[in-house]
């Protein structure tokens, strides 16, 4: 996996990348964050990747529309934002 968290460190504006499990838990990650914040992001992007598989597996079968498998999110606050890709995620300012 460090050589996906390194591709992802070169993307522009890139200050941290990481791999979560689908539970929260940290896997690893690159970046100057501390151990504490990379593993309170991790648990965030579980977290928003599980409602995110909600939110598309309640819409496919309320509408018609196929909105699945659920892929990834992006969020955005403040001067950062932060994407994920599965269980994967970068965050960039």
């Amino acid at each position: 996996m460090s050589s996906k968290l390194d591709r992802l460190m070169q993307l522009k504006g890139a200050i941290a990348a990481g791999e979560f499990t689908a539970d929260g838990k940290l896997v690893e990650y690159k970046g100057p964050l501390s151990k504490e914040i990379a593993k309170m992001v991790a648990i965030m992007c579980a977290a928003n990747s599980l409602m995110g598989k909600i939110q598309a597996e309640g819409f496919t079968k309320f509408s018609g529309m196929k909105r699945t498998p659920f892929h990834g999110c992006a969020v955005a606050a403040g001067d950062y934002a932060v994407c994920v890709w599965a269980t994967t995620g970068y965050s960039w300012k």
